[in-house]
């Protein structure tokens, strides 16, 4: 969907770097041109070297005009295929089996702070103007904290894979 993960995708310009971790390690890209359907491909890659292409819809939210391909070259030497075998001692501890990430445990303590005034406003409003009243301004309001709150909290729960 529009804003996902390849939502700023557009905001790419020539020569900005995307980092890219993969079973075979990390790696830099160096963004060489945007084109949409129609326009010419890039050159060929050099033999020895790696392109990535990322790919996203363009047009406004929600109504997908067309598509917008991002292509990239790989700084440094490209890896052949084969497996790279990932072990505990390679994870870093936030992902190993069974952790939970709380690095941003200061984002849900900030989240639960804005509920509990969006709460505070819903029970005033609710004096002042009414249940339905209350309900129809601030129930979308409350439903998107919400949101934000669950997914800090999943956060915290462990790594199951």
């Amino acid at each position: 969907m529009f804003g996902g993960p390849f939502g700023r995708l557009p905001e790419l310009q020539p020569k900005d770097t995307i980092k890219v971790t993969t079973g075979q390690g990390e790696f830099t890209y160096r963004v060489i041109g945007m084109r949409r359907a129609g326009d010419p491909q890039p050159a060929p890659v050099a033999v020895g070297g790696s392109r990535l292409t990322l790919v996203t819809a363009s047009g406004s939210p929600y109504l997908a005009s067309g598509a917008l391909y991002v292509d990239a070259d790989l700084e440094g030497t490209a890896v052949g295929p084969g497996p790279r075998i990932v072990t505990a001692a390679t994870l870093p501890a936030e992902e190993q089996l069974l952790a939970g990430d709380s690095r941003t445990l200061w984002a849900l303590a900030l989240w639960l702070q804005a509920l509990i005034v969006v709460l505070i406003a819903a029970i005033w409003c609710w004096t002042r103007w009414g249940r339905a009243q209350a309900w129809v301004v601030l129930a979308p309001l409350l439903l998107l904290i919400s949101v934000f709150v669950w997914d800090e909290l999943a956060r915290l729960f462990p790594n199951l894979a």
